[in-house]
């Protein structure tokens, strides 16, 4: 009988854990398709997608369309390029929104709650519903066609999905020990003292959560930057007019469909080495930051 109850105990346990997996599995699958997807395709020759026998793995494998992609984007100086660009702006944006959010924690203010509620209205608002004013702002100073109004608004916390970012530094710094700054002051440091000397150092985690969650917006973001400064050679706009610009040399839409894949391929491989990098520090600050869900 006690042996009989032990089996019972022992499949159930296992089939539990079987059903686990098989979900867990399951959204992996889900989640890397389009990468995986796009993957196969980048290295199909053009009568495997003729071939409607070829699904996952291409019958005629080549790199001729890298290859082709690469020379096309010129793509090492293009991925300097413009990963300088991006890394520059989500440096600013991250200490921009991470003194709003110290400020809006720590310091009582008249309108206090209304600035925070603003905060939040533009990650709700479409960022299209923004850009409208800020281009007419801008382009009465003549600055449209250049890289100032994109560091404007990274210095002053109005740039791309910034509300979020001031949120997530709000909620980490309200949990955030005033004994801490307390002692600071005792010490004699002033506001920007504790700020610079006490409060950055120990924010790192959520730091590069915001720095994170910010390069891969402003990475993959054609339309702000097509807005502010148009006829641009960064990497993003140049992978998305890539498929047009060779199908009007060959007019097979097959051919479109290979060099898109292989251009979203390359536009996302820097972002992947950036990520194997710095996902600790990512895990570790969604744990700390207050986000659920």
């Amino acid at each position: 009988m006690h042996n009989t109850y032990k089996l019972k105990n022992t499949a159930k346990h296992t089939l539990v854990i079987a059903v686990k997996y098989a979900v867990l599995l399951g959204f992996c699958f889900i989640i890397l398709y389009p990468l995986f997807s796009k993957l196969v395709i980048a290295f199909m020759q053009q009568q495997d997608l003729y071939d409607n026998s070829v699904k996952y793995i291409p019958k005629n494998f080549t790199l001729y369309n890298l290859r082709s992609a690469v020379n096309y984007l010129n793509y090492i100086p293009t991925t300097l390029k413009t990963a300088a660009l991006v890394f520059s702006l989500s440096v600013l944006q991250v200490f921009s929104t991470m003194l709003a959010g110290y400020g809006i924690a720590r310091f009582r203010f008249p309108g206090k709650r209304i600035v925070f509620l603003c905060a939040l209205l533009t990650t709700i608002v479409p960022s299209q519903i923004t850009s409208v004013p800020m281009y007419i702002y801008f382009s009465n100073f003549n600055l449209i066609g250049t890289p100032v109004p994109l560091y404007l608004m990274s210095v002053t916390a109005v740039g791309l999905n910034n509300g979020l970012f001031i949120y997530l530094f709000c909620q980490f710094f309200k949990g955030f020990p005033k004994e801490l700054e307390e002692a600071g002051q005792i010490d004699g440091a002033g506001a920007f003292g504790v700020f610079f000397r006490i409060i950055m150092p120990c924010a790192t985690s959520i730091t590069v959560t915001c720095f994170l969650f910010g390069f891969v917006w402003q990475w993959t973001d054609n339309s702000q930057l097509n807005t502010f400064w148009p006829n641009n050679g960064f990497l993003m706009n140049m992978a998305e007019k890539m498929p047009s610009t060779m199908w009007m040399q060959t007019s097979d839409d097959y051919w479109r469909s290979i060099m898109n894949n292989t251009g979203i391929l390359l536009l996302i491989f820097p972002l992947l080495i950036l990520y194997l990098f710095l996902q600790r520090y990512f895990v570790e600050s969604i744990e700390r930051s207050g986000i659920v869900g």
